[in-house]
């Protein structure tokens, strides 16, 4: 999957949920305000994170000491007496 897709799926989800937020939200004294604002800042902070980590680990590419993932054992069930 190219980058740029990825990256641009993280910031779509973003403006949406700050979308969401800031319309499901009614605000109705200063601290509530301002818990919407700290969450909108919150949600944003996470979502740069989120696109900044994945560029720098594709510019990086794999590790090399990363061991292939492997199949789980399945059980010898014969082993087991009834």
């Amino acid at each position: 999957m190219p980058l740029v897709e990825i990256a641009s799926a993280c910031f779509l989800i973003k403006y949406h949920l700050r979308d969401y937020i800031g319309a499901a939200g009614l605000e109705y004294s200063a601290v509530d305000l301002y818990q919407g604002q700290e969450l909108q800042h919150l949600i944003g902070n996470f979502f740069d994170k989120c696109v900044y980590y994945t560029v720098k680990g594709s510019e990086t590419g794999p590790r090399e000491n990363v061991q292939p993932k492997r199949e789980p054992e399945q059980p010898n069930w014969h082993a087991y007496p009834c």
